[in-house]
């Protein structure tokens, strides 16, 4: 038979030790929520970026059609002062030979 001693001193190892494993399990279950944490936010992250590039699409297309329609406003604008040009020297030629 183990003297009295001997099973109190083991018995305080053992209480040592579960001490020990349960600060363990718990650091483990901070480091696992944080990790649950950390993968929610770049989930979100993501999201929120595919969200951005969607609208910087959206955008990109947009300044694609404005510039499509400046130019041919540009063309339009050209076009009809050549005409107009056109017109005023008709005009100027009637006018000297009259």
């Amino acid at each position: 038979m183990e003297p009295t001693g001997a099973i109190e001193q083991q018995t305080g190892a053992g209480d040592t030790i579960l001490l020990a494993l349960e600060t363990l399990e718990r650091r483990v279950q901070q480091l696992l929520d944080q990790l649950r944490t950390a993968r929610a936010a770049r989930t979100s992250v993501d999201d929120e970026v595919e969200a951005l590039r969607e609208k910087l699409a959206e955008r990109d297309r947009k300044i694609d059609g404005l510039t499509a329609q400046l130019r041919d406003g540009e063309k339009l604008r050209d076009d009809v002062r050549r005409r107009v040009e056109a017109l005023l020297g008709r005009v100027g030629e009637m006018e000297a030979g009259a």
